[in-house]
């Protein structure tokens, strides 16, 4: 699970992992972390992806996208997503809903934003999904 924070001298944006807080608790010398008085391994970190942990693991892709244009509704894609049920969309931190009938849709490499509100140029928008094998 990704996060972002803003910097508090000039609020640049950075995204941040789970398992860098981890680290950053944890011990990096021992490769350990105490949660509830057992040690457990750092190097042993999988990301579920936010999966609910049903045992399934994925490998996931975020990719930044940037509004060129105020109003902008279409986003080109390096990569071709095969499974659109895995999307996560974020646009200034909140998670937006995939579907024709959602906030977004994927046709080919060309993401579709129709949300119910107009992107500005300052949105930050990162769409995590799941990497093609």
């Amino acid at each position: 699970m990704a996060f972002s924070l803003r910097t508090t001298r000039d609020y640049q944006l950075k995204l941040f992992s789970i398992k860098k807080i981890l680290e950053i608790i944890g011990e990096n010398i021992n490769d350990e972390i105490n949660i509830d008085g057992k040690a457990y391994l750092l190097s042993s970190f999988v990301d579920l992806g936010g999966n609910g942990g049903g045992g399934s693991t994925y490998i996931w892709n975020t990719t930044h996208l940037v509004v060129t244009n105020a109003n902008q509704v279409e986003f080109y894609l390096s990569n071709i997503i095969s499974d659109f049920s895995n999307t996560r969309l974020y646009i200034n931190g909140v998670h937006y809903e995939y579907g024709i009938t959602k906030a977004y849709h994927i046709i080919g490499r060309t993401l579709l934003w129709h949300g119910g509100f107009e992107l500005e140029t300052g949105d930050e928008i990162y769409l995590k999904y799941v990497k093609s094998i």
